[in-house]
């Protein structure tokens, strides 16, 4: 019997920090993924409006922001130390998004290399480029909400 586990472990997988910019003063970031799923990044400055964006229930919504593939599922400190090149993240309140939705599919290799099986479905490779041109857009959108 195959003794790895069934999914990538933190410790065992890698968290790379793929481009780190700034855009309209709002620091941008594309990390891949273990299992190869790129996720983006906006950094909102201290004072953003968005920050305190709350749903009646004390959580945090913010929908409909260009650029956001699938929309926000990460808000707030981004823990750096997980990247394997992290140095050079700022502090901060970040949001995040990431391209691993239904028929997107990983990095070629990635996926098998980290869970020991073919990926199963045929969908769109999100490339740096394009991940890198969506956080740009949110970015944008930002600090166009802040003035």
């Amino acid at each position: 019997m195959d003794d790895r586990p069934p999914y990538p472990v933190k410790g065992r997988v890698r968290w790379v920090l793929e481009r780190l910019w700034k855009v309209e003063g709002i620091w941008c970031m594309v990390v891949m993924g273990p299992v190869g799923y790129r996720l983006a990044y906006i950094r909102l400055p201290d004072g953003h409006p968005w920050i305190e964006v709350h749903t009646a229930d004390g959580g945090w919504q913010l929908t409909g922001m260009p650029g956001a593939h699938g929309g926000i599922n990460f808000h707030g400190e981004y823990p750096a130390d997980q990247l394997e090149n992290g140095d050079g993240v700022p502090d901060g309140y970040w949001l995040g998004w990431d391209y691993g939705h239904a028929f997107d599919n990983p990095e070629p290799g990635y996926w098998e290399s980290a869970t020991g099986h073919p990926y199963p479905v045929d969908g769109h490779h999100w490339t740096l480029a394009e991940v890198a041109a969506d956080c740009t857009v949110a970015a944008a959108t930002a600090a166009q909400a802040a003035t």
